[in-house]
């Protein structure tokens, strides 16, 4: 059958599968039927992004731009722009951190033509290790970026913001309205701890924090992570990553607010005192209901901490064994707690609690901790929650 003879729902199907605009758009010149299924297809799109994050997101709301070691430049930007009034997430980078071979200026310039944009809600800037400096749209709301400042301008819009250390230290004094923060220690130990003091009134609406401190040389970062925690006062959820062998020494906190708790270990294959670390971290956090502990950790020890949601479905040699120690322990003190382990079919946790399960993995599609960040590992959590 040709593609003439073919009914229109089942050409605007082939339409769906491809993500490539630049392809879209010569497929508009062809007949004016191709141009009305193509204008309905364009019309549902709500996400513009590189080759590394269309994986996050597939499917028809979603178009990948870079198929080659080149940028999306701004004309190619405003052609896309003005099929797709739907647009929300928008990435400005490349798929390869190699090509340095690019008009510096032209970044700039997308950025400005993206702040025409009504519906935009969420900015991605990556892999411009040239461009150091720029100036964003003043109506978004969710922001990730690497290896770029914000230097000017105030953006009391941003909800959510998903950045490097270094960015910490410069800019964060521009984003007042934080709700949710995803934060890489990598680069500045200490330092970006001592701005987050400085300006702690900015975190006072900060429900969500990610933290990740398992690199080598911020291996003393998990006590500043800890702390950085109680600096929000409505703080409710929580993911730490950590290498095993970081130690716990801090003792002058208490947060009462944080109810969702996710550890994620690095370097499991060594041994150390993490369990007491472990131990130490819920009695500063003793309102905490929900704990998710990713890979290695002392599982009787766990359990004695416990409070009601257990997930160490990535923990080696936690099976069917440690399911009856749990059954027996909760007995014996007549307390109740879900417990989840090894590679067990996912649809025991969807059956028991259906509220946690994102079908569309990666695709936030609600400000909501539990449901898009408790179950997945920290490398698979969705960029940005959504709608906001």
């Amino acid at each position: 059958m040709s593609m003439e003879s073919m009914p229109d729902d089942c050409l605007l199907q082939i339409f769906n599968m491809i993500d490539d605009p630049l392809i879209l758009f010569r497929c508009l010149r062809v007949c004016r039927r191709w141009y009305l299924l193509l204008s309905y297809r364009l019309g549902r799109v709500e996400n513009l992004l590189d080759l590394y994050h269309i994986k996050c997101k597939p499917g028809v709301k979603s178009l990948c731009f870079v198929g080659k070691k080149r940028p999306l430049e701004e004309p190619i930007l405003s052609a896309i722009l003005k099929k797709t009034p739907k647009m929300k997430v928008v990435c400005v980078g490349f798929e390869y951190t190699e090509y340095d071979n690019y008009d510096v200026n032209w970044v700039q310039r997308s950025l400005d033509r993206l702040a025409q944009l009504e519906s935009l809600k969420g900015l991605i800037i990556t892999y411009l290790t040239r461009v150091r400096t720029v100036k964003i749209p003043e109506n978004i709301e969710m922001l990730r970026t690497d290896d770029t400042y914000i230097t000017t301008g105030f953006y009391p819009r941003v909800k959510q913001l998903l950045v490097d250390d270094t960015f910490f230290t410069r800019s964060i004094n521009r984003f007042p309205s934080l709700e949710r923060l995803n934060l890489l220690i990598d680069n500045h130990p200490s330092h970006w701890y001592q701005v987050a003091r400085a300006y702690r009134y900015l975190f006072r609406k900060l429900k969500i924090i990610e933290i990740d401190t398992s690199y080598e040389e911020c291996l003393s970062e998990v006590n500043h992570a800890c702390q950085f925690i109680c600096l929000c006062p409505k703080a409710e959820s929580a993911h730490i990553k950590i290498a095993i062998d970081q130690t716990v020494h801090f003792t002058h906190f208490r947060h009462e607010n944080l109810k969702n708790l996710v550890i994620t270990y690095v370097d499991y294959e060594l041994m150390g005192e993490y369990i007491s670390n472990l131990f130490y971290l819920l009695k500063r956090f003793p309102n905490v209901k929900h704990l998710a502990i990713k890979y290695d950790t002392n599982f009787e020890a766990v359990v004695e901490i416990v409070p009601v949601l257990l997930d160490m479905r990535d923990i080696t040699g936690v099976d069917a064994t440690s399911a009856m120690y749990v059954h027996d322990y909760c007995q014996q003190k007549g307390r109740s707690i879900k417990f989840y382990f090894g590679y067990s079919d996912d649809s025991v946790v969807k059956r028991d609690w259906p509220e946690l399960f994102n079908d569309n993995e990666r695709d936030g599609q609600e400000f909501n901790f539990m449901k898009h960040l408790f179950l997945p590992d920290y490398r698979r959590t969705p960029f940005f929650l959504e709608p906001y």
